[in-house]
């Protein structure tokens, strides 16, 4: 597996690297909710809410931001196919804890300060194309639609790679502007994914140029 990942380097590492401080930002909230104040932001409302929604998805994030990375490495799909499936199974789990707990903590858990019924709404729309493409990209590799599958999976992996192009958008119109107004923060949030989707199809649409027509899409 090691010469696997050293066969793909820079992709591999250009995508943990975007994904990180996500996940940076998941560890410190599991610490936090073992009984360790850490400072971050909305403590009392996170410890307010019931807790195993948000172990789910501080879980998902974490699985599928970093295993899903794995997924991508060419060498590993060839060299050893049942790791890969194995890896992609549960990645496909955090995924859908993702996705499923995120819909969860947009419809029930307690309000942020900026939350208004266009953020909702837009946390609600994203969860459930998450799960959405990931039950699709799953049909796809069960019914060896590789191609399709991977298509699918990148669109999954670009949805939650969102949440760090939201961060970076945020920190711009802060540095550039001021604080987010509440209607932009919704704004920005739905900026993040539909962006990071957009690039993924790009890269989509690159691939099929290079590769011949497949038979499912």
């Amino acid at each position: 597996m090691l010469h696997c990942i050293q066969k793909d380097p820079v992709k591999l590492f250009l995508l943990v690297v975007y994904g990180a401080p996500v996940v940076i930002v998941a560890h410190l909230r599991l610490i936090e909710l073992s009984g360790i104040p850490l400072g971050l932001p909305d403590l009392d409302r996170v410890l307010s809410g019931a807790r195993l929604p948000f172990v789910a998805h501080i879980v998902g994030v974490i699985g599928f931001n970093l295993l899903g990375a794995l997924q991508f490495s060419t060498q590993l799909r060839s060299v050893y196919p049942r790791l890969h499936r194995g890896i992609g199974w549960c990645a496909t789990l955090a995924g859908l804890s993702l996705g499923l707990s995120g819909l969860w903590l947009s419809l029930f858990f307690p309000v942020a300060d900026h939350t208004t019924p266009l953020f909702t709404a837009f946390r609600v729309i994203a969860s459930c194309v998450l799960v959405a493409v990931l039950v699709i990209g799953l049909h796809k590799a069960i019914f060896r639609h590789f191609r399709a599958h991977r298509n699918w999976m990148i669109r999954a992996y670009a949805l939650a790679l969102g949440t760090t192009t939201q961060g970076l958008l945020t920190l711009a119109w802060e540095e550039a502007i001021g604080p987010l107004p509440d209607l932009m923060h919704a704004v920005v949030f739905a900026a993040g994914w539909g962006l990071t989707l957009l690039i993924a199809e790009l890269i989509l649409v690159d691939h099929a140029k290079s590769e011949p027509r497949p038979a499912y899409a």
